[in-house]
């Protein structure tokens, strides 16, 4: 049931529904509260809904657990930009770019902006081009937001 209730609440953010995906991603983390991917998903519908500091709470949580995991730093990043924590939201960028696992994602974004990857992977991005480089990652990664190698191969492919 967990399973049932995260990912049709992912379904359903990604659709737009931003009212039923939380509803579905609450049930999901009361069915199971280990279950990281949920509180991503949660963490980023209630950043989307305008609820950053709520947000924070979920993607601490999977960040913890998930550390790996580019989807959980930018989503906790871009809630601490809308709280006005820019500082904060540059240090989760840096964390995701020095995990060297996160490379090739790093540098697919980076190309799809037009950006030099290398500059992105410097951290060298200004806050408003880190924001941007955040929101077209998640854009890019459509409702993918596990870690597992496979799983990022798999969106990085239909670029």
């Amino acid at each position: 049931k967990t399973f049932v209730f995260g990912w049709r609440g992912a379904a359903a953010l990604k659709l737009g529904n931003l009212k039923d995906a939380l509803s579905d991603l609450d049930r999901a983390v009361e069915l199971d509260a280990k279950d990281v991917e949920a509180h991503v998903w949660r963490g980023e519908a209630l950043r989307l809904m305008g609820r950053p500091a709520d947000a924070l709470k979920d993607l601490d949580h999977f960040i913890e657990a998930s550390s790996r995991c580019l989807w959980g730093y930018f989503n906790r990043g871009l809630a601490k930009d809308a709280l006005g924590d820019r500082a904060g939201m540059m240090a989760d960028f840096a964390s995701a770019v020095r995990v060297k696992e996160l490379a090739p994602q790093i540098e697919l974004i980076s190309r799809t902006l037009g950006a030099a990857p290398a500059r992105a992977l410097s951290g060298s991005l200004d806050g408003a081009g880190t924001s941007a480089f955040m929101k077209k990652g998640l854009e890019l990664a459509k409702g993918v937001r596990r870690w597992e190698p496979y799983m990022q191969n798999i969106w990085m492919r239909y670029q």
